[in-house]
């Protein structure tokens, strides 16, 4: 039973008053992997449309930028380039600039060494994986007095990651529940869109874990990366 994202296509909105879309002038992404749906109000366009495009990379961050500004009329033509579908709705004379910056700075909560309780491993995590709560024990007291550390923050994924590979039984410090994945990195997924009365899915597989409720960069069988709701449950 594959998890599945829900995608329900909203209604149209009024949006901007020319019809044209809207380049927003300051914004804050989860990933590097800028979409159309983070820099442009989409409420002019046709919900089904909308929704098929909202996900298509536009950009992405360079590794040593945390902020950058790009102008509206080089995002407009590379708009037209990646989407024509939009070519209709973008506007004729795009000026000023989109200031698009990292939110990268989540700190990881901190816990005293007297605080922190202990986990035992319940299945194999690779090193460098992000797991998920089933994957550790709840937290107990530790028997040890500093318990090994066995998880660092991915600021940028907002979720812990083995430090190394950890096998069942090892007794591990335990991370802070709401840094545990509740998608990993190539987890298959179903992505389901709902136009009126039609739904459509498709089968899709996480390019980068998530944290439960947030959501996910996914691939499609084309290779296409895009941005896709948490997962609501289970198919």
């Amino acid at each position: 039973m594959l998890p599945v994202l829900l995608m329900l296509a909203a209604g149209i909105h009024d949006g901007d008053a020319s019809g044209r879309l809207v380049f927003l002038r300051e914004v804050e992404v989860e990933s590097r992997l800028v979409t159309l749906g983070d820099i442009v109000d989409l409420s002019p366009v046709p919900s089904d449309l909308a929704a098929r495009v909202r996900g298509t990379e536009i950009l992405r961050l360079p590794a040593d930028r945390h902020r950058l500004s790009v102008p509206v009329g080089r995002l407009s033509e590379r708009t037209r380039a990646i989407a024509p579908a939009l070519s209709a709705f973008l506007p004729s004379a795009p000026d000023g600039l989109v200031t698009i910056s990292l939110r990268s700075a989540r700190p990881m909560p901190a816990r005293s060494p007297r605080q922190t309780p202990c986990a035992v491993v319940l299945a194999p995590i690779a090193a460098g994986e992000a797991p998920r709560a089933e994957t550790l024990s709840s937290p107990a007291p530790c028997d040890a007095a500093a318990p090994p550390v066995a998880f660092g923050y991915d600021r940028q994924a907002g979720v812990v990651r083995a430090r190394r590979a950890l096998l069942v039984g090892d007794a591990v410090a335990a991370p802070p529940a709401e840094a545990l994945a509740g998608v990993r990195k190539g987890d298959r997924l179903t992505l389901r869109a709902g136009v009126g009365p039609v739904v459509v899915e498709r089968d899709v597989e996480a390019v980068q874990p998530a944290r439960p409720g947030e959501p996910v960069f996914v691939r499609g069988s084309g290779g296409a990366v895009f941005t896709a709701p948490a997962p609501k449950g289970a198919q």
